[in-house]
């Protein structure tokens, strides 16, 4: 079993919006934050896009904070800092992803998960050797 798996944003979204469209990727959601088999890792960055996508489904300021906060409590956060941004660009440069991607694998890496959880990568990607990209959703 992974000792760190970082969570990326849309595991949050589908398991926090009642109309997320898709129950079966809200259970797997579910499984995945309910699992006490590893530490979950998430980056400012994912805090942030998350306050973003709820707010855009007209959530509430009081519930937005209330779902962030209880998901904080049951997560480590991992802070972008100088050096995120500076590893976030040799990843985008290497492995061309997007600088949002690109961030959110820096975190990953400096907080030294095993495992990322994202549909928005390659699954069973291979990140300096060393970070496995997981969708959960296949």
């Amino acid at each position: 079993m992974p000792g760190k798996v970082f969570i990326d944003t849309n595991i949050l979204i589908y398991v926090s919006l009642e109309h997320s469209g898709d129950s079966i990727k809200k259970e797997q959601s579910k499984l995945l934050l309910s699992s006490r088999d590893y530490e979950l890792v998430v980056s400012t960055q994912v805090i942030n896009e998350s306050y973003y996508v709820f707010q855009r489904n007209g959530l509430s300021d009081d519930l937005i904070q209330k779902i962030i906060s209880e998901f904080l409590f049951s997560t480590n956060l991992a802070l972008i800092t100088e050096s995120t941004i500076r590893l976030a660009w040799d990843v985008k440069n290497r492995y061309k992803f997007s600088i949002w991607d690109s961030l959110i694998a820096a975190s990953a890496l400096e907080t030294e998960c095993s495992i990322l959880y994202s549909e928005d990568l390659q699954h069973r990607q291979l990140v300096e050797g060393k970070l496995q990209i997981i969708n959960p959703f296949l």
